[in-house]
């Protein structure tokens, strides 16, 4: 009975293990939607039961995990904010250290600067927004390496300045950077330091 409860024979926390990361990579590889996601993980995490977690993966595609960089992924699994706002007028406002993003992060800088350091941020699966007007003001956006970055931007008297690789790791986070500099500027860069684990 016991064989027919667990197939495979595994530790349930291996088999949870497993399973999360299972879904993980088909949520980042658009299998999966954000609910659906949500919905699934919940249970893997909650469920004390191998037979759950075997029926919640079984209709997903098997996608194998990037060997050479696997140790280095943190991902939130937890809960994910919708939306965060990020406000600096005639001032300034920042975000640095271990955080978790929300999925869609508004900045608004009126004459005054806003710092975001990604670089031990612990994202989520999928993709993550960045939306930001700038008016007068700044955006200092620091990412790590080993993540897909998207820069998408209108710059009128102003500039938006991407110093990062365009190069695409499948079953990374994405970071989606997206919005207007009116008289101001957006600067994306990797952190001055050396090399690290991003998410830790």
């Amino acid at each position: 009975m016991a064989d027919m409860m667990n197939p495979e024979n595994k530790p349930i926390k291996q088999q949870r293990e497993e399973t999360i990361k299972k879904l993980e990579l088909n949520f980042a590889h658009g299998y999966l939607e954000v609910e659906e996601f949500e919905t699934r993980l919940d249970l893997a995490i909650n469920t004390s039961l191998p037979q759950d977690l075997v029926r919640i993966t079984s209709d997903l595609a098997i996608i194998p995990a990037d060997p050479e960089n696997s140790d280095d992924i943190t991902l939130n699994t937890g809960r994910i904010r919708s939306e965060e706002l990020f406000i600096g007028i005639l001032g300034g406002a920042e975000r640095k250290g271990v955080w978790k993003p929300a999925r869609r992060n508004r900045v608004f800088a009126l004459m005054g600067g806003i710092d975001l350091d990604f670089s031990e941020a612990v994202l989520p699966s999928g993709v993550t927004e960045v939306e930001f007007l700038c008016l007068m003001g700044g955006l200092d956006i620091k990412v790590p390496k080993g993540i897909n970055i998207e820069v998408k931007g209108f710059a009128v008297m102003g500039g938006i300045d991407k110093k990062v690789s365009d190069e695409h790791y499948p079953g990374r986070p994405t970071l989606r950077i997206h919005g207007i500099a009116l008289m101001g500027g957006v600067d994306i860069k990797y952190p001055k330091r050396k090399k690290r684990r991003w998410g830790r």
